[in-house]
């Protein structure tokens, strides 16, 4: 679903949400921003850290369930 691929029509990456949290985080600790918006800025970065968790998630089953894939042919070919 979300490997490095843009998302439809918004022509955003996974690394360009990654780079966002990145920019977020340096931003926050250089203190860019007011102590009153420190909540929305965390609410907003704990968004896109979740995304991006979720999408590394998705992506590690995604890479597992090819693998088991192709043992299974392997184990098929070495029976026939």
């Amino acid at each position: 679903m979300v490997d490095n691929q843009t998302t439809k029509d918004s022509g955003i990456t996974v690394q360009d949400i990654s780079m966002v949290v990145q920019i977020m985080d340096l931003a926050s600790s250089r203190g860019a921003f007011r102590g009153a918006e420190l909540t929305q800025v965390g609410a907003v970065f704990d968004k896109l850290n979740g995304f991006l968790t979720k999408a590394a998630e998705e992506q590690k089953a995604k890479e597992e369930a090819q693998q088991a894939a192709q043992s299974q042919q392997a184990q098929q070919a070495v029976g026939s």
